[in-house]
């Protein structure tokens, strides 16, 4: 199915009697990103209230996982090393530059 999940009245007509085990949340608006960061940028929406629609309906569905696909850039922007990252490194920790909102947006669908 083809829903916009922003739109939570037309989530939830979407999934209208139906039962699932998991939600998995692929949200993107990478076909349509800026190649420039920005505070409106329309993927940090999708995560913030996209997600929290989706876990609305993992709930009304009976789902009891949720999985979620992120992007790297929520352990922030810059140089990481060599050493590899994992669940146990910090995640959506404001660094005070540009890219802090996007960082927020994934933190929060973290959370």
């Amino acid at each position: 199915m083809v829903v916009d999940a922003i739109d939570q009245d037309a989530l939830l007509r979407a999934v209208d009697g139906l039962e699932a085990d998991v939600v998995i949340n692929q949200l993107t608006a990478l076909k349509n990103a800026s190649p420039r960061l920005r505070t409106d940028d329309s993927t940090s929406a999708l995560h913030v209230r996209g997600t929290s629609n989706l876990l609305h309906v993992a709930n009304l569905v009976g789902a009891r996982r949720f999985l979620v696909q992120f992007l790297v850039f929520g352990y922030g922007y810059g140089d990481h090393g060599t050493r590899e990252l994992s669940e146990h490194d910090p995640f959506g920790h404001a660094q005070g530059g540009y890219a802090d909102p996007v960082i927020a947006a994934l933190e929060s669908a973290e959370r």
